[in-house]
């Protein structure tokens, strides 16, 4: 459990030591459509292989896309094994014994309806996709509803699918 945790916060540390990489894209690219598919692609294809191939058995075990997944294979949101379906995820739960907050609304939530979605740039009750990545974009486990938490508050563990 504590690997898991680990590993995807070496992932953050990754993404924000590449962030200069990363935003250079916009400098290179004029259509934005197009510039957020790149993202994607590079926010997917370093998930997949920083992260899911280290804590996933291979050939075996695939986790959910990060954030909203590549574009680069049609029918599929993944980079390395387009067909594959997640058979894991990540859920998010408190660090401490304390109140976490959606840092948009101010509003209290419970972590168990919730599992990872992405890392992302929060600052004036508002966030992006950018770096420095310093917050947490949490997904409803059933309602078409995301949160935004402090990552220092939370703790990444991988679980089985229903």
């Amino acid at each position: 459990m504590e690997k898991t945790n680990n590993i995807i916060l070496n992932y953050l540390s990754f993404l924000n030591a590449s962030s200069e990489s990363f935003q250079n894209l916009g400098t290179i690219v004029e259509n934005s459509d197009y510039l957020r598919e790149l993202q994607n692609d590079y926010l997917q294809a370093n998930w997949e292989i920083l992260v899911e191939s280290v804590i996933c058995k291979p050939g075996k075990e695939f986790l959910e896309i990060y954030g909203e997944g590549a574009d680069c294979n049609r029918n599929s949101s993944r980079v390395c094994f387009p067909k594959k379906m997640a058979t894991h995820k990540i859920k998010v739960k408190p660090k401490y014994s304390i109140e976490i907050l959606d840092r948009i609304t101010e509003e209290s939530i419970e972590l168990q309806e919730y599992f990872f979605n992405s890392f992302v740039f929060y600052s004036d009750r508002d966030y992006s996709i950018k770096s420095p990545f310093n917050a947490v974009l949490i997904e409803h486990e059933n309602e078409d509803k995301y949160a935004v938490v402090d990552v220092n508050n939370i703790f990444f563990e991988k679980i089985k699918k229903h």
